[in-house]
């Protein structure tokens, strides 16, 4: 099926995955997304919701692509839209795990232009170490 399916994770599943790499505590306020699936309009649907779920807003959002194949063009801007709104609400956003094919369409497009250039990170630990030096700063 063409569903995505977006899980907020709990510390202890990020915990149980990455053990070590973990940092002591994880920052205050932030919420990590995994998206499953490839990324249509629909998708980005999912991961907003998810957000909107998120109450009280989270001062920082980490979204996982490493299970998104790919991404369209819809899937793209609708993508920029929630990214975008979010930043806006003082939110810190950070993409990671994207693959090849993703990576450059987000670059492409210029999302890490509009959002800073830690918008896309390779890992979840370097996103988690940057959340964590903002928090700090």
């Amino acid at each position: 099926s063409d569903s995505v399916v977006v899980h907020r994770q709990t510390p202890d599943e990020l915990q149980h995955e990455l053990g070590q790499d973990l940092p002591e505590s994880l920052p205050a306020g932030l919420a990590v997304y995994q998206v499953q699936g490839p990324f249509f309009f629909a998708g980005v649907q999912a991961l907003q919701q998810a957000v909107d779920a998120t109450r009280p807003l989270p001062s920082a959002v980490i979204v996982r692509f490493s299970l998104v194949p790919f991404i369209d063009a819809t899937g793209l801007q609708t993508l920029e839209d929630v990214m975008l709104s979010l930043a806006e609400q003082g939110v810190r956003v950070v993409m990671v795990e994207a693959n090849d094919v993703v990576s450059r369409k987000v670059q492409r497009m210029g999302l890490p232009g509009k959002l800073g250039k830690h918008s896309l990170l390779p890992d979840l630990p370097t996103a988690l170490a940057w959340v964590a030096s903002q928090n700090s700063a």
